[in-house]
């Protein structure tokens, strides 16, 4: 009996302590679920697990806390947890936090000095914050660093080549106002030339590389105006200025290396140069590459690319191109035979006072090739061009007058005598102080 009840009592201990321990647990279980303990993660602002309020991170911000002043600069940028929007507050504590070290705050202070906030752009300050958040691997740095280095060495490149222009541009109007000094006293007054006031300035503007005073020196030491004639002198400033591109330097410097003045006659250099001017449209070394290009002088003969730089000059109004261009339809160099267009371009030139083409006109007129045969006009054009000297043509003059009534003969003096040569306005035209230079030999025309 006895032993019976211990027993039963000891079960019921034995409930009483299990319950106990349930009743134990439980309790840790809500005070774990209900007062978590405090956290002191390293670098947290925050110390609970919900957002601190904004007061209380502004207090942290201004006591030093680097993370509270990246989180206060984040809220202000954003707008959020209360704050007001405010860039130029938010740089303000971007940077507080930067100096300390924070890459992100040197990030986002760096991205904020780029864009301007409040006028406060600063491309160099923003490179060395992103700088240092890329040694610090921030994952975006080290590519905005290398764009932003890339307009930087941009801008700087672009303000140093903008200075230098204007130092250039400066110093081309100081040296073209020289140059034109030395113009207006070639000019003179009352038409009388100071060359010696001339050369002074030509010689100054020169020196300093201005290619026109180069090229206009050059031409006072080939005509003697101011200076003794001195080629070789000459030579070298035409070949500075041919050197810079300026045409009529290259063409005259050409004439000079075919004449063999202030310098060996030199037929492939004179090639060279004359072909630069003519690519640049110079009209007089249109015509004279031509005449290379025709007779095989310093380049291998080529009568089909002759003729094109005989056309592009007789185009733009020179006399001895079309005359030739007239030779070449005449005996078919370069291009199809072609009396009609010979007669065209013989037409133009002899306007102008070419005598060649004078001669030929009379001939064409004679025979009738290319034109309606009338002696009348072939007197009146071998007149012209024997007036000019042309043997051949007074020749053929005497031969026509056989068939002419004195009254002919006399209409067509008349008209001789009231010729003037029409010259077209692009050949009328001359650079200043041109080189009064005998032109290359032209290939002789066929007499037809």
């Amino acid at each position: 009996m006895v032993s019976a009840m211990s027993g039963k009592w000891q079960k019921q201990i034995l409930f009483g302590l299990v319950g106990l321990v349930v009743l134990i647990n439980i309790a840790i279980i809500w005070r774990v679920a209900v007062h978590r303990p405090e956290s002191s993660t390293s670098g947290s602002v925050a110390t609970t697990n919900t957002v601190p309020p904004l007061a209380a991170t502004e207090t942290a911000a201004k006591q030093g806390d680097a993370q509270a002043q990246l989180q206060l600069a984040q809220w202000l940028l954003s707008g959020e947890n209360g704050a007001t929007n405010n860039p130029a507050q938010a740089l303000q504590w971007f940077q507080k936090a930067a100096d300390q070290g924070v890459a992100e705050a040197q990030y986002q202070t760096a991205l904020l000095l780029q864009q301007g906030v409040s006028g406060q752009t600063n491309l160099d300050l923003a490179l060395q914050y992103l700088k240092k958040a890329a040694s610090q691997n921030h994952p975006n740095a080290q590519q905005k660093a290398k764009e932003l280095q890339d307009i930087l060495d941009s801008a700087a490149h672009s303000q140093a080549k903008a200075e230098e222009d204007a130092h250039k541009m400066a110093e081309l109007a100081r040296l073209k106002g020289i140059y034109q000094l030395g113009l207006e006293a070639i000019l003179g007054q009352n038409g009388k030339a100071n060359y010696e006031e001339a050369l002074r300035c030509f010689t100054k503007a020169a020196e300093a590389g201005y290619s026109e005073a180069q090229l206009n020196l050059a031409l006072m030491y080939v005509s003697g105006q101011g200076v003794p004639k001195d080629y070789a002198t000459a030579l070298k400033w035409f070949e500075k200025a041919a050197e810079q591109g300026l045409a009529d330097a290259q063409f005259n410097l050409a004439v000079l290396y075919v004449t063999g003045r202030g310098t060996a006659q030199d037929f492939s250099k004179a090639a060279v140069w004359v072909r630069k001017a003519a690519e640049q449209g110079q009209v007089d070394a249109q015509y004279n590459l031509a005449v290379l290009l025709a007779s095989g002088q310093g380049v291998e003969r080529n009568d089909a690319e002759a003729s094109q730089w005989f056309r592009k000059a007789a185009e733009k109004g020179h006399p001895a191109a079309q005359s030739n261009m007239g030779v070449y339809y005449i005996q078919g160099k370069g291009v199809d035979k072609n009396q009609e267009e010979a007669y065209k371009w013989f037409h133009r030139a002899a306007l102008q006072g070419n005598t060649t083409a004078q001669f030929n006109l009379g001939i064409m007129y004679y025979k009738g090739q290319g034109v309606e045969k009338n002696l009348e006009e072939s007197f009146y054009w071998s007149s012209l061009a024997a007036s000019a000297g042309d043997k051949e043509a007074d020749s053929n003059r005497k031969l026509v007058t056989e068939s002419l009534s004195a009254d002919q003969i006399a209409n067509v003096y008349k008209r001789v005598t009231a010729y003037e040569p029409r010259m077209e306005a692009a050949a009328a035209r001359a650079p200043q102080m041109k080189l009064d230079a005998p032109s290359l030999n032209a290939p002789a025309p066929e007499k037809p």
